[in-house]
């Protein structure tokens, strides 16, 4: 797990995770490019919708996934999503 990947909420949540393989979460995957085709199959295999375009994603994946995440060098950063709030 590369921790300078992650963001301070996500790692916090992380750390309070006590299944890796149970524990949901939504993130934003940022990736340096484009991916190229086995980077788009691995985000195949973690469901990252294929409509997503760019170097940012979103997906809802397991701890256990995000530590994978991590690790790959072609993955910039993992951010926990926030739900958006309607402005009043």
């Amino acid at each position: 797990m590369i921790w300078q990947k992650v963001d301070s909420a996500l790692a916090s949540a992380l750390e309070d995770t006590q299944d890796m393989n149970a524990s949901q979460f939504d993130v934003l995957i940022q990736t340096f490019k484009n991916p190229g085709p086995s980077e788009r199959e691995y985000l195949d295999k973690l469901g990252v919708p294929r409509n997503s375009q760019g170097p940012i994603f979103t997906a809802r994946v397991s701890a256990k996934d995000i530590h994978a995440l991590s690790d790959e060098s072609w993955v910039r950063a993992v951010r926990l999503a926030r739900k958006l709030q309607v402005a009043v």
